[in-house]
């Protein structure tokens, strides 16, 4: 499998890492570094942010460091390349930038990693290695949680989970990822390495939101996150319909889909200002919780003889 050079693409959303340069992880291997102005053109891809939490950290030379990663029931390659942000747990404001040195994998035992980085900010050490000694203990990894997160472009050909690239919201704003079963009423946000341009989501070819049973496409606002235009929110405005011939199929078959997202790749995809489009379509498979109650209402009209 070649390696991935990730850092120039997510160069757009960490101008922090301009210039930063990531070594080979075998002796002769070309370097990968950010360019100190992005091109003009940059390929599009949707960008994961994978939480995570800083178990350890140990200084290394310079900017390098060791860091150890709990990431919970998430398994996603993290390869070099790839960005680590760090965020202050409690207000979410980002702390530091570090760019991945070498391909590693989450243990699938322990839902950890250990990860050679190198920080574009090593100034803020003293405070990272504070977050080490203050360590939460927590059930799950959300938004409020972490206190990493992990910047990945997906590449399906390399067996990402499109499930680690879609931050699902419910009523009461708490986000996951990684899920494939929700509820009725959750919407949906990704994130782009560039703007998107707003008049390229005006048609449903591009990006939709299909049923299986019966086959139909489900309504859907969109809406900026962010003010430079790389997150999406797509939610549906009566929530996906949860009915109890759909309850029996989850039942049935829990590892199947009753609805499914889908961003269209070439010509008839989302695009950035500078007209790049997505290379590869990407499918988020959905399933809804079974023990969710119905929320469609049918009616039956009598008439009187």
């Amino acid at each position: 499998m070649p390696p991935r050079r990730h850092l120039p693409v997510l160069a757009a959303l960490l101008p922090a890492l301009a210039g930063v340069a990531v070594a080979g992880p075998a002796p002769g291997q070309e370097a990968v570094s950010v360019p100190d102005t992005a091109p003009d053109r940059v390929p599009l891809h949707i960008v994961g942010e994978i939480p995570a939490r800083l178990e350890r950290l140990r200084r290394r030379d310079g900017g390098e460091v060791a860091l150890t990663l709990y990431f919970g029931a998430v398994r996603q390659a993290l390869d070099r390349g790839d960005v680590l942000q760090f965020v202050d747990p409690d207000t979410g404001r980002p702390l530091a930038t570090a760019a991945v040195l070498q391909d590693t994998r989450i243990d699938a035992a322990s839902g950890r990693a250990h990860v050679r980085a190198e920080l574009a900010e090593p100034r803020v050490l003293d405070r990272l290695e504070e977050l080490t000694r203050s360590r939460r203990s927590e059930p799950t990894l959300v938004t409020s949680g972490h206190d990493a997160l992990l910047l990945a472009p997906f590449e399906p050909e390399n067996g990402d989970d499109p499930a680690n690239f879609v931050r699902v919201v419910d009523d009461a704003g708490n986000i996951t990822i990684g899920r494939g079963v929700v509820s009725p009423h959750v919407g949906f946000e990704v994130r782009f390495n560039e703007p998107i341009a707003v008049g390229s989501l005006d048609t449903i070819d591009r990006v939709r939101l299909v049923s299986r049973h019966p086959q139909a496409v489900v309504p859907m606002r969109v809406s900026l996150q962010d003010a430079d235009g790389t997150r999406l929110r797509f939610e549906t405005p009566f929530g996906l319909p949860c009915t109890p011939e759909l309850r029996r199929a989850t039942l049935a078959d829990p590892g199947d889909w009753q609805y499914r997202l889908e961003f269209a790749a070439g010509r008839n995809a989302v695009a950035t200002g500078s007209g790049a489009t997505l290379a590869t379509p990407f499918e988020l498979p959905i399933a809804i919780d079974p023990t969710a109650p119905d929320n469609v209402v049918r009616s039956r009209v009598f008439r009187a003889r």
